[in-house]
């Protein structure tokens, strides 16, 4: 059921996993942390495994290999895991239980509780006390220790916001709250929000590594400098990325021989396998994977994305060129660049595309201008991208658009079984229906989409999602309310339901869907969202989304006739039953 798995090589390496049937999670821990003692593991040492690495692991391992797997029946560390100092490990191995897993609520609330049982706990809640929204089981020493403690520092802190207002300095409580983590983020905007309301000045922040700082000890990590940390993590969790002039976390860069790190893997410089990161800076040939688009083009800063008007848009459209060589591919790379625009996109490499593959990412623009773009380029007809069986097209849409309501209802539309068919035919595949998109874009659990704010809540983290919420900041995250645990500085909800065509009736119409879904979800109502009720609204556009008009054959001007819709002409066409 719960087991550990160390690295028997280092010792430094650690996994717990929570198995059950063909349900399993993991988390990791990379550091040289002490386990199953007095020292508090917290959320900082604590990283999420995706379900293939979990089970690698857990196959993989046994007594005298590299890692070595026990199962925790041990009354004490189930104790130190569950309620002790690693309990941030045990709540999360059950929070990503509780997401992923098949088992419907009440099977998994009484799992929980065997296991709750087994360390000595009654499940009792006339035992529990609730105290500034924690929750303490007061018939355990070390619960209520940590009661007594709670109490105590909560006392301090409000004597010294007390303190601080009458004496106008917030110096004594800036410190009070570096040294006490525990203070939660709630008191602390609420503090926040009281001395700016009084003029007083509180130099004190909450990073993006979650942690409290002085604002002047706080860094700033990426190329762009837009994640900041505290002075601990940097010491500790940041290296200089050689090639890239930035700070980041060791975790996303590469060590390579010489010691250094950089943003790309250490390779064979006698190999050209077409991914290569030696290229973070010629656009004029295949950039690597790992290349950002907005480190070499800049998004349309006239447009401002908001939740009531037009927003950016950033589109990765996947494709097979001319050639798998090395001078073939950049030629098709500079045909590509130069039909649409030097300062509108750039191509890649990803390792998961045939031979010849390149991956075309255009800066964040406004709909009008990607559909003029597209629309003039001229397709050498030598292209491939339909029928690869790879190639997807993503569509990034900026989080500014949506308020959570919007976005749990864009959730809901796109991943409700209901609407298979309907999403099918416009973005060529769906996870019900196609092996590529159960791949790349699985749906989301149907018991979450029962109403907007579920689906945010219940929404799963993990990009390979027909939805992709995993492009965010955490302030983004908090905003939208979402429960992912991977931070990354763009604020992007990515849309990867579409099968890449390089047919213009389909793709314009794909462009235009896409926008269209978020300005229909805003004003639907949450109950009516389905394809003939999308296709309802559409025609009451006023023309605003011509080539998906087309695409459905819906008439959009007074007295004109209807035309064949371009659904049925289109020469990309999805089959009753594909397994691509």
């Amino acid at each position: 059921m719960l087991y550990h798995i160390k690295d028997n090589t280092t010792g430094r390496s650690n996994r717990f996993i929570m198995r059950l049937g063909g349900n399993i999670v993991g988390v990791a821990i990379e550091y040289d942390t002490p386990l199953f003692t007095d020292f508090r593991i917290r959320a900082r040492h604590i990283s999420l495994m995706e379900r293939d690495d979990a089970e690698d692991v857990f196959n993989n391992s046994s007594t005298g290999n590299v890692w070595i797997k026990t199962r925790i029946t041990d009354r004490t560390q189930l104790h130190w895991l569950i309620n002790g100092e690693g309990h941030d490990i045990g709540w999360m191995l059950q929070r990503r239980f509780r997401y992923q897993s098949n088992l419907d609520s009440s099977a998994l609330t009484r799992m929980f509780d065997n296991i709750s049982r087994r360390v000595n706990i009654e499940v009792d809640d006339s035992r529990w006390v609730v105290y500034h929204r924690n929750t303490f089981n007061v018939t355990h020493s070390w619960d209520l220790s940590k009661y007594e403690q709670a109490k105590q520092l909560n006392a301090e802190l409000a004597e010294l916001v007390r303190h601080t207002l009458k004496t106008k300095d917030s110096s004594e409580l800036c410190n009070f709250i570096i040294e006490h983590e525990d203070t939660s983020h709630t008191t602390f905007r609420s503090i926040a929000n009281m001395l700016d309301n009084e003029d007083i000045a509180f130099d004190i922040r909450i990073t993006d590594c979650d942690h409290f700082e002085l604002d002047d000890e706080i860094r700033h990590l990426g190329r762009r400098g837009d994640s900041s940390v505290c002075r601990a993590c940097y010491e500790n969790e940041v290296e200089y990325c050689e090639n890239g002039d930035y700070y980041d976390y060791r975790e996303n860069l590469y060590e390579h021989n010489d010691g250094n790190y950089y943003s790309y893997e250490e390779e064979d410089e006698e190999d050209y396998d077409g991914d290569s990161d030696y290229n973070e800076q010629n656009a004029d040939q295949l950039m690597s994977y790992n290349t950002n688009v907005l480190n070499i083009l800049e998004p349309d800063h006239s447009l401002i994305s908001s939740i009531h008007g037009d927003f950016r848009l950033g589109i990765e459209v996947e494709m097979v060129g001319s050639g798998g060589g090395y001078h073939e591919i950049n030629s098709s790379v500079a045909n590509v660049r130069d039909q649409l625009g030097e300062n509108y996109c750039i191509c890649k490499s990803d390792g998961s595309l045939p031979s010849g593959g390149i991956e075309i990412v255009t800066a964040p623009r406004g709909l009008a201008e990607h559909i003029k773009r597209f629309k003039a380029w001229d397709i050498d007809p030598s292209y491939r991208a339909w029928d690869t069986g790879k190639c997807g097209m993503h569509i990034h849409i900026h989080t500014k658009a949506f308020t959570a309501l919007t976005l749990g209802k864009f959730i809901m539309l796109v991943n409700a079984d209901g609407n298979a068919d309907f999403i099918r035919k416009i973005a060529g595949r769906h996870p019900l229906r196609d092996s590529q998109a159960r791949d790349y874009c699985a749906s989301e659990s149907q018991d979450i989409l029962d109403n907007p704010n579920h689906a945010i809540k219940g929404k799963a983290s993990s990009r390979y999602r027909m939805v992709n919420c995993e492009n965010m900041t955490r302030s983004e995250r908090n905003r939208l309310g979402l429960q992912c645990d991977v931070e990354k500085p763009y604020d992007t909800v990515e849309l990867r339901i579409f099968r890449a065509s390089l047919k213009k009736e389909r793709l314009l119409a794909q462009i235009e869907f896409t926008h269209a879904l978020v300005m229909f979800c805003r004003v639907a109502s949450w109950k009516d969202l389905t394809g003939d009720s999308f296709k309802k609204w559409l025609k009451t556009t006023r023309n605003a989304y011509p080539h998906l008009a087309d695409w459905y054959g819906i008439r959009r001007r007074a007295g004109a006739k209807n035309s064949a819709p371009t659904e049925s002409t289109c020469t990309d066409v999805t089959t009753t039953a594909s397994s691509i």
